[in-house]
Formats: C-alpha cells, sequence, structure tokens
C-alpha cells in the first residue's frame, strides 16, 4: 500500500470510530457545540463533536475534546486511540506515541488492532527520529500457462524518508522497485523492471492527513522482449492528493521525458497524465480507480504509440481465526483494460484481471499466492495471446 493510502486509512479510522450514537450525520458542527455547551459532560456529544471536527480538518479541536473526555473516562480504549490518532495528525509525535502506549497496554486487542497501532508507533517514531526506511523483499516460483514454463518471480521495494525539519512534517522521500520474472527457457520471455523516484512530499495544510504536494524526478529501465517497451526511461513530474472526506480521496500525476529504447524504433518523447480515487468503506475495505493516458512521440522513422488505461483494484485486510500474528492478512483484486494504438495501425486491445493473498506467518514474514490473466487481441501478427500467470513467493519486510 502507497503511504498517502495508509495516511488515509488512518484518517478513515479517525472519523468513523468517533461515531457517536444519537448523533447523525446530519448534525451540524455548530449545533454539536451548542449542545456541548449545554452539557460539558456528555460523553456522546464529546464524540459527535470531535467527529464533526475530524471531518472538517480541526484536530486542534478533536484533540482538546477527547483530552477532556479521557478526563472522564481514562479507560475508554476507543477515545484513547482516536486521540493518538489526533495527535499524529499534528505531528505531536511524542504526545501520540504516549497515548498509543497506553493504548496497546490496555489490552483485549484484536491483532488487526495491534497492528494498526504497532504501524502507528512506529510512523510516530521515524519522525521523531527524522528518518525513515522501510521495504520489502520476496521471491518465489511463478508458473506461465501459454507454454508450460516455470520460472523464478522477485520483487523488492524500499522507501527512504528524511524529515526536511521546521514546523509542518516535510519529507524528502526516495522510493526504488525492482521486479521480474526468469524463464529458464528461449522460448518464453523474462522481464525485468526497475523504477527510482524521489523528490520533496510537501503537506500543504501542515497536517498528515491534508492535500500533499510532491514533485519529482524518476528514473526506470525496462528488460523486456517487447521492443517498444524494452528501455530506459527520464521523467519529471509532479503528484498530488487531495482527500475530500474520511472516506474519499482523489489524486492526479503529471510526467514529461524520454524514453531511450533499446532496440531500432526510435527513441522518444512521453507525455503521462494519470488521475485516480480512493474509497476506503470500512478501515478495512478499500476500492481504488485508476485512468492512465500515455503519449509516446518517436523520433523521426520511429514507433510512436498512445497507451489508455482504466484500473480497478480492491483491497481486504482481515485476521483468520488460526492467524498467531499480529498481522491482517490482506486479499486484493484487480481487472485493468488498455488500449494501445502504434504507429502502422497496430491495435493492441488488453484484459488483465487477478488477485492475490498475502498471509503472515511471522509478523515480518510472509507468503504470497497470485494469479493473474492477461488477455491480448491485437491486429499485429503473431501477437495475440492468452496467458495466465500463477506465483508463489515468500517475503520479508523491515
Amino acid at each position: 500500500m502507497s503511504i498517502h493510502s495508509k495516511m488515509l486509512g488512518v484518517s478513515v479510522a479517525l472519523a468513523t470510530a468517533l461515531a457517536a450514537p444519537h448523533v447523525t450525520a446530519q448534525d451540524s458542527r455548530a449545533d454539536l457545540f451548542e449542545a456541548l455547551y449545554e452539557n460539558p459532560a456528555d460523553r456522546t456529544l464529546m464524540l459527535g463533536y470531535a467527529r464533526a471536527s475530524v471531518l472538517e480538518g480541526d484536530y486542534e479541536a478533536a484533540v482538546a475534546t477527547l483530552e477532556r473526555l479521557i478526563d472522564l473516562e481514562p479507560s475508554n480504549q476507543e477515545a484513547r486511540l482516536e486521540l493518538a490518532k489526533g495527535y499524529f495528525a499534528l505531528g505531536q509525535n511524542a504526545l501520540a506515541q504516549y497515548h498509543l502506549d497506553i493504548y496497546l497496554q490496555g489490552g483485549d486487542l484484536t491483532p488487526e488492532e495491534v497492528s494498526a497501532a504497532t504501524a502507528l508507533v512506529a510512523k510516530a517514531s521515524a519522525r521523531e527520529s527524522g528518518f525513515d526506511a522501510r521495504g520489502s523483499i520476496e521471491a518465489g516460483v511463478v508458473k506461465s500457462s501459454e507454454l508450460g514454463e516455470t520460472g523464478l518471480s522477485y520483487r523488492a521495494a524500499a522507501r527512504l524518508s528524511w524529515d526536511l525539519g521546521g514546523a509542518n512534517p516535510h519529507t524528502w522521500d526516495a522510493t526504488v522497485r525492482f521486479t521480474g520474472r526468469s524463464y529458464d527457457s528461449e522460448t518464453t520471455s523474462d522481464s525485468h523492471r526497475f523504477v527510482f523516484r524521489t523528490g520533496p512530499t510537501l503537506l500543504l495544510a501542515g497536517q498528515a492527513f491534508g492535500p500533499r504536494l510532491q514533485p519529482y524526478l524518476e528514473f526506470g529501465s525496462v528488460d523486456d522482449d517487447d521492443v517498444i517497451e524494452d528501455g530506459d526511461r527520464f521523467y519529471g513530474g509532479l503528484y498530488f492528493i487531495q482527500p475530500i472526506n474520511a472516506q474519499w480521496s482523489v489524486f492526479a500525476d503529471v510526467a514529461y521525458g524520454t524514453l531511450d529504447r533499446n532496440d531500432t524504433v526510435g527513441d522518444a518523447d512521453v507525455l503521462r497524465a494519470t488521475v485516480g480515487a480512493d474509497f476506503w468503506a470500512t478501515e478495512d475495505v478499500r476500492l481504488r480507480v485508476v485512468l492512465l493516458h500515455q503519449d509516446e512521440d518517436a523520433d523521426t522513422g520511429g514507433v510512436d504509440r498512445e497507451r489508455n488505461s482504466a484500473r480497478l483494484d480492491a483491497m481486504y485486510r482481515f485476521s483468520p481465526g488460526f492467524n498467531q500474528t499480529s498481522r491482517a492478512w490482506q486479499l486484493r483484486a484487480f481487472v485493468q483494460t488498455d488500449q494501445e494504438t502504434s504507429t502502422g495501425s497496430v491495435d493492441d486491445d488488453y484484459v488483465t484481471y487477478g488477485a492475490s493473498l498475502k498471509a503472515y506467518v511471522r509478523n515480518n514474514t510472509f507468503l504470497r499466492l497470485a494469479a493473474r490473466h492477461v488477455d491480448r487481441d491485437s491486429t499485429s501478427a503473431g501477437q495475440s495471446r492468452d496467458d495466465t500467470v500463477v506465483s508463489l513467493t515468500a517475503g520479508w519486510e523491515f
């Protein structure tokens, strides 16, 4: 999951868990304030007012109200956790850690609750230290149905973050990803992809759950039998995300750069534009939709290409009864359509869909079972295909 999705998930938990039984969504923050003024010790009104404050991005008011509630009811685990999240949103990480420690010592927590609180402790601690490093590596077997070949699948990813200092928690971030499949056969295509992106992440409202902007530089390399894909890329881009409310967030990414192809089909200038939205139905269920347009304008005599894609992802976090770890398992599914048009009236239509299960066997080790089906319909002779790829990998997170 990307960092903005994780942040949004925490925001969802903060907003939804503060729901008050007799306070409706139609009650305005002003109405709740008046009611709370008349009944200052009403704990349900406190929760309702805190929830309304979160929805309006006023974390200071939410924190002040929750502090009063904790004074009245120190054993209220729900209020304690949401107070910690409010302090985290405001960048007061030491206070967030203090309340999270009390929450974790309270007991009677589900594995998902322990996992979420522990992750927030790690984020707050990383902010305090000024540096954070996270990542994972995994490898295993992969089998392609098209030719019945079995090979090696591997993936590595890391994210480094440095606090830039100052009152707002701006950071300088760097992410790197390396993925690949390698078959011991000359008839089945190997594929290796590398991406490195770096740039500052600017929190425009000065809060963890507010809008953020990231100008970045990106370098990518693809080693693939597809001559149009094969090559090195260098982009300059701008990524922006805007939370709409506790459940919805929208984002956009625009980049321009060059593609240095490794064959005779010509280098190209590339314009890439992506828009999308995240919807958290609950703290453990997320939907994401992404639309992409990419235009590759090749040198004279080269191959131009235009690509339009649409993708829908779903994610569900859960903990089976036999799970002995504090980490929730993740079930994911997606469907994607791609339309590509290349020089010479070559049209390729793709439909891809798949699912994966990430099961933790220890708090930082996991198994991933994944399956993906690709249906390619091409006007280029011999390029149409119908392939299912299944993989089983073991991984470690740090």
